[in-house]
């Protein structure tokens, strides 16, 4: 995302917070010290200048903070311990949850149902963004091609039984980071499909194996990938991943 051409996070034109249930009014807006100075938060900054807002975690906020937020949104003002601050017309604000506001679910029990205030302000504006699979592969593009497909295409396997049988249970984009990094220092596909499924129930590892889908591109890759292991004989990894092990 630019903005103005400009990277947002580089250019300083960017403010984020996350929610929780003891976030106060001072981390959002600003603090006044003992001597009676205004001291205000990038939020205000941005909010006031223009750059890109990100108010994360929203659905873990105090209800009494989305006021505020709700404020902001709706009437292009935020009020500070020293006055309103107008909304520039280049300031763009990002609203970010784990559920859709409508409460605890079976998965992210901690979670606050969102008043309908709140859940109007994202009429029509409501986006579901799900894991990004290109991220994914180029994370994973350090393995050799065997061990890369073989990962993508048991991911969307899991992720296939999850939703098909709405499992209480999560594949996120850690699991492909930190199966590549395990892959890189020799353990084997079997290590990584035990260690993962610890923990799960029979009924729900059966659930995982019945979800194996050899129409998927993936394990349509590591099919062949497997043929031309065994004509290769052996191989090498490419540079070290840049990305971390979480």
């Amino acid at each position: 995302f630019e903005l103005n051409g400009a990277d947002p996070i580089t250019s300083g034109k960017y403010a984020q917070i996350s929610f929780s249930p003891d976030t106060t009014s001072g981390e959002m807006i600003g603090r006044t010290d003992v001597h009676g100075d205004f001291h205000e938060s990038q939020i205000v900054k941005v909010f006031r200048e223009g750059g890109v807002i990100l108010f994360d975690e929203i659905d873990d906020a105090d209800p009494s903070m989305l006021i505020k937020v709700n404020t902001a949104l709706a009437n292009g003002y935020l009020a500070t311990p020293v006055g309103m601050v107008q909304k520039s017309p280049d300031t763009y604000i990002v609203c970010a949850a784990n559920t859709f506001g409508t409460g605890p679910d079976a998965m992210y029990v901690g979670r606050t149902r969102l008043d309908a205030a709140t859940l109007d302000r994202f009429c029509l504006s409501t986006i579901y963004v799900d894991y990004d699979e290109k991220l994914e592969e180029d994370i994973a593009s350090v393995l050799p091609e065997r061990d890369m497909y073989w990962l993508m295409g048991y991911t969307a396997q899991v992720r296939s039984a999850i939703k098909e049988h709405k499992m209480r249970r999560v594949c996120s984009t850690r699991v492909v980071i930190n199966a590549t990094e395990h892959l890189k220092k020799g353990k084997d596909t079997k290590w990584i499909r035990e260690n993962f499924l610890q923990g799960w129930s029979k009924a729900e590892k059966a659930k995982v194996e019945a979800a194996a889908d050899s129409s998927n591109p993936w394990v349509q890759k590591q099919l062949n990938a497997e043929k031309a292991r065994k004509a290769e004989g052996s191989y090498s990894y490419k540079q070290p991943s840049k990305f971390g092990f979480f």
